[in-house]
């Protein structure tokens, strides 16, 4: 009986063999073929229509308020003539064409545009202004000028950054001027061919120190005076005055 016992004991020790289970199945993948890429429809962008930046000395210098229309009379900011002596009309785009804001000013051959601003006394300015070229054409489109809004013959020029345009088809154009008693005007005569237009937009005089300038960013720019005009030069600067005064009899 005890041996018997201890059989039984022994066989409730043996361990009994199981089998492992089966490992999980891994799916199998298959390559698939991207999306065809389609051209894009439109874009979004958020435009402020406020005329920016603040501290600018020009009245209007993103042309919101600036554009004209045949057969009106209006006294604006931005003022369009013919270099012949007439009259012209500032035409204008909207929306992703400009640089900023909701609309732009187009300039046209043998225009000569002319934006009103004033001036900061005590600081130096910095000018600044884009235009955006016909294709193919480079920055050299327009002689861009600062100039005292009672025409006194004097005039800083405005150089373009570079001389072909930014990647986005725009061009640069910029100066710094010492500090001036008068009120800063900018002149701008197209050298466009016939049958050409080029976008202007984003036009600012700012003083040097104020939050808006770029040289309170990095350090005072190099300054220019102001300079007498050559004699024919001036002669067309009194003549433009003469029909300015005209136009803006207030």
């Amino acid at each position: 009986m005890k041996r018997l016992l201890i059989v039984l004991a022994l066989a409730g020790c043996h361990e009994e063999a199981v089998e492992p289970a089966p490992a999980p199945s891994v799916p199998t993948t298959t390559a698939t073929t991207p999306p065809e890429k389609k051209p894009v429809k439109r874009t979004v962008e958020t435009r402020v229509p406020f005329g920016g930046p603040a501290g600018n000395l020009l009245v209007d210098g993103d042309f919101e308020v600036s554009i004209s229309f045949e057969g009106s009379g209006e006294q604006l900011a931005w003022i369009a003539l013919t270099e012949s002596g007439g009259e012209s009309y500032l035409r204008g785009e909207t929306g992703g064409l400009c640089k900023s804001g909701l609309s732009c000013g187009v300039l046209e051959p043998g225009v000569l545009l002319y934006g009103r601003g004033t001036a900061a006394k005590d600081a130096a300015m910095d000018a600044s202004i884009y235009m955006k070229p016909p294709a193919g054409k480079g920055c050299a489109i327009a002689d861009i000028e600062l100039v005292h809004c009672n025409f006194s013959g004097t005039a800083a020029a405005l150089s373009a950054t570079s001389a072909e345009p930014a990647a986005d088809g725009w061009c640069q154009y910029t100066a710094s001027i010492d500090p001036q008693s008068q009120g800063i005007c900018m002149l701008i005569t197209s050298k466009l061919a016939q049958g050409e237009t080029a976008l202007v937009d984003r036009a600012t005089v700012i003083a040097q120190g104020s939050q808006s300038s770029q040289s309170s960013q990095s350090g005072q720019s190099q300054t220019t005076k102001m300079t007498l005009v050559p004699g024919t030069r001036r002669q067309k600067l009194a003549s433009l005055s003469d029909r300015l005064r005209k136009r803006m009899p207030f």
